[in-house]
């Protein structure tokens, strides 16, 4: 419910019609099969050019372009809210514990633990003697202390804490990172990277796509170019 709330407050801001739920299932149909099954996989500038194309009509002004992509706006946006609940569900349960049992199992990198730590003594922790996060779990206690039963702060904390910040793939051990871009000719043993064949559990996760260039679903083993790890 609350998806289906969030997608038509956003249809509405867009100005698109009362009536637009019709006019996106018209203009899906009017897509052929093919286009239909292979553009809505990945919804890059190509495909989204490929809709726009099937959706042309002879003698289209600038007006009835601009209702068609606020048409197709509607539908691209209706279908990733809709693919939410399946990722939840064919994830299983995520309660509480759960999520609080994840959050505890790593140990924080030092670059990240680092972080963490500015964060905590930026958020003016209760605690003044409180250790430095050795987990994400320890760092949301520290907020949880922090925010004083506070929701909405609470909230920023999190937001703003560096679990949010893009963290590239690093060492485990010492946090030495591995570069998502390569230089010209440099092979991923250069940087101690290489594929290997994932294990039954990891190989439900795997997709394919792009990490220093195009990959199928393959795990990596990182031997540290830093600290032999």
């Amino acid at each position: 419910m609350a998806a289906a709330a969030a997608f038509i407050t956003v249809a509405a801001a867009w100005g698109l019609p009362s009536g637009f739920a019709a006019a996106e299932r018209g203009a899906l149909a009017s897509l052929p099969s093919g286009v239909r099954a292979s553009c809505f996989g990945h919804l890059d500038r190509t495909n989204l050019d490929t809709i726009e194309a099937h959706l042309v009509a002879p003698g289209d002004n600038a007006a009835a372009r601009q209702r068609r992509a606020g048409v197709i706006g509607a539908a691209l946006l209706r279908r990733i809210v809709c693919t939410h609940p399946g990722k939840r569900a064919a994830r299983g349960p995520t309660d509480a514990s759960t999520v609080e049992h994840v959050l505890s199992l790593h140990t924080l990198p030092p670059l990240v633990a680092a972080a963490a730590a500015a964060a905590v003594a930026s958020a003016g922790c209760p605690v003044p003697d409180a250790p430095p996060p050795r987990t994400w779990l320890e760092l949301l206690a520290q907020f949880r202390a922090a925010a004083l039963s506070d929701l909405p702060r609470l909230w920023s904390l999190v937001e703003a804490a560096p679990w949010l910040s893009y963290i590239p793939v690093q060492c485990a051990a010492c946090g030495q990172p591995v570069l998502d871009v390569t230089i010209p000719g440099e092979p991923d043993a250069a940087v101690g990277l290489r594929e290997v064949e994932p294990t039954a559990e990891e190989r439900l996760l795997l997709r394919a796509g792009y990490f220093r260039g195009p990959r199928g679903p393959v795990s990596f083993q990182l031997d540290c170019t830093s600290c032999g790890v």
